[in-house]
């Protein structure tokens, strides 16, 4: 298997100093996709800062209309390579993931670390009940502080059998 024939990858926030404002993730699409792990680069910290992470639900790319999943399921790790053991940010429910209320998520302040947050489509989905969502992205709270942050999307558990699947940034 190889990683690119399987998954799609957006880069849906570029690495900057997140310092200043809230930052939203560009809105990707799992029309085509069953799951999206959004992998968060954190670069440089400054002690003192919050960003309490909110995954948002959406019936378009647009953002339109949107609504927040109830639960975040997320790992952190405290260092640059996966292969280190996953650090618990919260309490965990399980063996693999930390399962935190929307609003209550909030990843430590390590810097040069990673944070995978895991959403299914079906989550996204069950987020509202008027509209029909199928979009997916992160809202990052001021940190108030300088925060070298950059955001992956990682699309995965295609939905159906394509030699090249369309892009996620469009419905």
């Amino acid at each position: 298997m190889r990683l690119l024939e399987e998954q799609h990858i957006v880069m849906v926030l570029p690495p900057h100093d997140i310092n200043g404002a809230a930052h939203t993730t560009d809105y990707v699409s799992l029309k085509n996709w069953n799951h999206c792990t959004f992998l968060i680069l954190r670069g440089l910290e400054t002690a003192g800062g919050d960003s309490d992470l909110v995954v948002k639900a959406s019936d378009d790319v647009s953002g339109t209309h949107t609504a927040n999943l109830a639960t975040i399921k997320s790992r952190t790790s405290g260092v640059t390579d996966t292969s280190d053991a996953w650090a618990a940010e919260a309490t965990v429910t399980d063996s693999k993931l930390d399962y935190v209320a929307a609003g209550d998520f909030v990843p430590n302040t390590t810097q040069n670390s990673m944070v995978a947050i895991e959403v299914d489509a079906a989550d996204v989905k069950a987020a509202s009940t008027t509209y029909a969502m199928d979009c997916v992205a992160l809202t990052i709270p001021n940190p108030g502080q300088a925060a070298v942050w950059g955001v992956l999307a990682i699309l995965s558990q295609p939905r159906y059998a394509s030699a090249s699947m369309p892009t996620a940034l469009t419905d």
